[in-house]
């Protein structure tokens, strides 16, 4: 009994220091791949791309015909 007691002790201790291992790699390649990215247009002297609009704001209702033939208003 105690053998095994020992044996899921040892596991789940691996266990845990296997997956802080893991996610302490993925955020230190996550912090790699950010700072690449954000470096690397700078390195070669390129100007960085534009970030793409998250959504295109839709024209204001009766913007065509508002102005037109009412004085220059």
């Amino acid at each position: 009994c105690t053998v095994m007691a020992l044996q899921h002790k040892i596991m789940c201790g691996l266990f845990s220091e296997l997956i802080s291992i893991v996610r302490c790699f993925c955020l230190l390649n996550l912090f790699i791949f950010l700072c690449s990215v954000s470096l690397f247009p700078l390195e070669i002297g390129l100007p960085l791309p534009p970030d793409p609009p998250l959504f295109t704001p839709p024209p204001p209702p009766f913007s065509s015909g508002l102005g037109t033939g009412h004085g220059g208003v």
